[in-house]
């Protein structure tokens, strides 16, 4: 049985670069997890052993990160008008990108292509800027009002 409630949690590693990372899937037989790192402007999600995950946390060279840097969910009623406009457009990107594949296959380089290659045809956009509206949104917890600049940022 999955461990739902770990999807959308962040792990901190310890050491030199403290990296923070996101798991964004964990698969039904608990054996493989996709994460991202939250603190990079570029990269894309990894894959995990859930057992690594595991190991390293019993070592302690891993922690269960309570503080979530972008946990302030902005509210609606928080946006202007034109911060509710660029949302918009930027999660129909999104939206779009995520109806056509789905969790795992997005995380994977060569299924994910041809779709963001339709996203960018269909919205005129660039293939770095689809990009960046699905790396924001995983890294800053997979809801619509992460899209947008009010989303307090992180960095290492």
């Amino acid at each position: 049985m999955q461990e739902e409630p770990l999807v959308n949690k962040l792990l901190k590693w310890k050491g030199d670069n403290s990296r923070i990372e996101r798991i964004l899937w964990i698969d039904e037989g608990n054996l493989i997890a996709f994460c991202i790192d939250i603190g990079l402007d570029k990269g894309f999600p990894r894959k995990f052993k859930i057992s690594d995950i595991k190991d390293n946390l019993k070592r302690g060279e891993l922690e269960i990160q309570q503080d979530d840097p972008f946990g302030k969910i902005v509210q609606d009623g928080e946006l202007s008008e034109k911060e509710i406009i660029i949302r918009n457009q930027r999660w129909g990107v999104v939206q779009f990108v995520l109806s056509r594949i789905s969790e795992p296959d997005i995380f994977l380089r060569k299924k994910r292509g041809p779709i963001i290659i339709e996203a960018t045809e269909k919205y005129m956009i660039s293939v770095p800027t689809v990009y960046k509206y699905l790396r924001r949104y995983w890294q800053r917890g997979r809801y619509p009002n992460a899209l947008i600049s009010k989303c307090s940022k992180f960095r290492r």
